[in-house]
């Protein structure tokens, strides 16, 4: 764990391809499995 932070990088430019729906939606369902403060869950 510590490795994948060291490594980590900010991008700050973009290129205009698209995002595959599948991928979009594998990212979203993680993100709702992950915790929330007090358990807010303010994805809902």
């Amino acid at each position: 764990m510590i490795n994948a932070i060291a490594k980590r990088k900010s991008i700050r430019s973009f290129t205009d391809r698209k995002v595959e729906p599948e991928k979009v939606e594998a990212l979203l369902r993680a993100a709702m499995r992950a915790p929330s403060g007090m358990n807010g869950q303010p994805w809902e």
